[in-house]
């Protein structure tokens, strides 16, 4: 009891201490044998807080849980399945003891049990169904003594299950009970934010973005500082529902709030006359401003972006995507101005791609993180150089971007560079942008995907593209950083799936050459079963 006592009260705190940890779980495997339910949950917890996995101390964790599964308490079933969806292992039996145990105790759940356990089996996509119709009338039954995380958890959580119609009551009933509380947190400010954002999606996704409005608009009157994702979903809605004022509103909002003044310049111009009658929104949206140790100078992204667009004002030459392309170039090499785009090697191989796959009529090109939209304008340039024969103008790439200030941004780029009528760049998290993707283009429509947003979703990513059937007969995928920061589970999928033709290369990072990454060109040559599971939601996170 005294190791599992001492896991907690460090993870409690937040402190990883490496040494005594690995300390920690040498000893408990060696004393596994006196574990108590509760030592065997909270060890499992207090690892999975600090994000500490020893795959041995997991073995022992689940052996020892399963013989011992009735004797946990309500908390311990709840906490014990939370620390394995926190790492993402999925352990079958484990998981159905864990649901068997839960079904008999379930009166004895708090809320807070109630949300961990929900969470925990929809982020391992763990089906039972006489738990889920139990587990459904608890949350209900009690939903007005849920705290706002625990309502936030639960809202992603029913949404990321599906399990209709009860899971839109579910969402409904959180997302009503959080717009009458006010936007206060036990968790700190950024996590807080995620909260936000839980219950913007969830709305979202079941179908309700007026309930996720009015959260948003009752939290931002109450003078709470929402976070880009929010902004841009709600923006990616303003889209899929054709509501030119409703994105341009929140353009404006950006522009007013906005920490930098070039940016702001940008936000307006891409609100446009839309918004102009409608009242100015007294909501804001929070803007990286972290500051260099020591000094004054703001090093964060959006600091980042305000020096790109001033510079780009004076140097590039309007109406020529080489002459934008080039500028981007030249700005990253100043210090302290070094952009993540795929430049220099990076952009050469795209280049060699792009020559071997031609744009077609009835096809587009998907681009997953689009940043400032360096490479949405190579592949647009192209695409129009391709199209010279084609009898109608057409739309040749889609950008898929999560983050406000690059969606605008990267519009902008795109004006400047003349490539406006060419490419689009739309607003929202990538599996959700994806069905829209569908319904304007329709199937095998994608020629060339480019995959250069977060490499532990590429292989989510890749599996939606299969199974909405998205990828036309000789479309190339290519993935960027896929050895820093990685994506180990798409470059194996890639590599092992008779599905493709892939080839591995191995690049300098642009400016930064002498730092090796790694570039996956895979050739999709015809649907089979796919190696990868489907993702899930956007969100929910927590501990």
């Amino acid at each position: 009891q005294n190791l599992s006592n001492t896991a907690w009260a460090f993870a409690k705190v937040g402190v990883r201490n490496e040494p005594l940890f690995a300390a920690l779980a040498e000893e408990a495997l060696r004393r596994m044998p006196e574990w108590s339910t509760q030592d065997c949950a909270n060890i499992a917890w207090s690892y999975a807080k600090v994000g500490w996995r020893d795959e041995q101390l997991l073995e022992a964790i689940a052996a020892r849980a399963l013989r011992t599964i009735a004797l946990f308490s309500a908390q311990s079933l709840a906490n014990l399945a939370w620390a394995f969806a926190m790492f993402g292992v999925f352990n079958g039996p484990l998981m159905q003891a864990i649901a068997e145990g839960a079904l008999l105790k379930l009166h004895e759940f708090s809320p807070h049990d109630l949300a961990y356990l929900a969470w925990a089996f929809a982020q391992l996509g763990f089906r039972n169904e006489p738990l889920l119709d139990a587990l459904a009338e608890a949350v209900l039954r009690n939903i007005r003594l849920f705290s706002i995380e625990d309502l936030a958890k639960t809202a992603w959580s029913w949404a990321t299950i599906g399990k209709e119609p009860i899971s839109a009551e579910i969402v409904v009933a959180c997302c009503s009970r959080a717009r009458s509380l006010p936007p206060v947190s036990s968790w700190d400010s950024s996590e807080f934010l995620d909260t936000a954002h839980a219950f913007a999606w969830s709305a979202w996704v079941t179908a309700r973005p007026d309930l996720a409005w009015d959260v948003f608009r009752a939290w931002a009157s109450q003078g709470m500082t929402v976070d880009a994702a929010t902004v841009g979903l709600l923006m990616m809605d303003g889209l899929c529902r054709r509501d030119v004022e409703a994105e341009a509103g929140l353009c404006r909002m950006l522009e007013r709030c906005s920490a930098f003044p070039e940016l702001a310049d940008v936000f307006a111009w891409c609100a446009g006359p839309y918004a102009s009658h409608r009242p100015l929104p007294d909501y804001a949206m929070r803007f990286d401003t972290r500051m260099c140790p020591g000094s004054a100078v703001v090093r964060g992204s959006h600091a980042k972006l305000s020096r790109l667009v001033t510079e780009m004002r004076l140097t590039a030459e309007v109406g020529e995507p080489a002459a934008v392309l080039d500028a981007i170039r030249r700005h990253s090499y100043g210090e302290g101005q070094w952009l993540k785009v795929a430049g220099g090697g990076k952009a050469n191989l795209i280049e060699e791609v792009l020559r071997s796959r031609p744009a077609k009529p009835t096809e587009v090109a998907v681009e997953f993180g689009v940043f400032v939209g360096y490479t949405t304008i190579r592949i647009a340039q192209r695409a129009c150089e391709d199209a010279k024969a084609f009898p109608l103008r057409m739309l040749h790439i889609v950008g898929l971007e999560v983050e406000p200030v690059h969606v605008c941004v990267a519009r902008w780029m795109l004006d400047l560079a003349g490539l406006s009528g060419a490419a689009e760049v739309w607003p929202g998290i990538a599996h959700d942008s994806l069905l829209r993707l569908g319904d304007e283009f329709g199937q095998r429509s994608a020629r060339l995907c480019f995959m250069d947003h977060r490499g532990t979703k590429f292989h989510e990513d890749l599996a939606r593209l299969e199974g909405q059937e998205l990828l036309a007969k000789g479309a190339v995928v290519i993935a960027d950083n896929v050895l820093k920061p990685c994506a180990p589970v798409f470059c194996w999928v890639t590599n092992h799936s008779p599905s493709y033709k892939t080839v591995n290369y191995a690049v300098g990072e642009f400016v930064q050459y002498f730092v090796e990454d790694w570039m996956v060109v895979a050739e999709f040559l015809h649907p089979t079963p796919s190696a990868i599971g489907g993702g899930g939601g956007g969100g929910g996170g927590g501990g």
